[in-house]
């Protein structure tokens, strides 16, 4: 009875080991990286969200397509766009990598620009990544400036 619980241990510390090794092995190196931009439509609608995709990448290195699981279609168009411009250090055969990016918004961000009414303001966003598996784009929260005046 004890030399079949000890098999069995030794089975699942060699396949533990095993898809470790694996994985790492096909470690994907991204060449070319270009960020999504936050939406417009996503930020003004205070949007946030994760979009998952799933990208195949052909023996030259370039993203042959995009698959975005359908969630957050506002979001989507972002990810996708800037999805396919990503290149790959060429796999030995066409290969998959799933990537994830998290849209947030922070409500504690510094303001730059002035107090004049018709003067720009630029938002303040940052793009963080654990390349290629995950991203994260973090911007400020719009400001809603409301106006009083009194009528006489």
């Amino acid at each position: 009875m004890r030399r079949g619980g000890i098999s069995l241990l030794f089975l699942f510390l060699h396949t533990s080991t095993y898809a470790q090794t694996s994985v790492s092995q096909h470690a994907m190196q991204v060449q070319h990286f270009v960020a999504p931009t936050y939406p417009i439509a996503a930020w003004i609608g205070r949007v946030e969200g994760i979009v998952t995709a799933e990208l195949s990448i052909a023996p030259d290195g370039k993203v042959q397509l995009v698959k975005v699981v359908p969630q957050y279609p506002i979001l989507r168009e972002s990810v996708e766009s800037a999805l396919k411009q990503w290149t790959f250090q060429p796999p030995l055969r066409t290969e998959m990598v799933k990537v994830t990016t998290a849209f947030h918004l922070d409500a504690d961000c510094p303001q730059t620009g002035s107090n004049q009414p018709e003067t720009n303001y630029y938002v303040y966003t940052r793009v963080t990544a654990d390349l290629p598996s995950s991203l994260e784009i973090r911007s400020c929260s719009p400001i809603i400036m409301t106006s009083t005046s009194s009528h006489r």
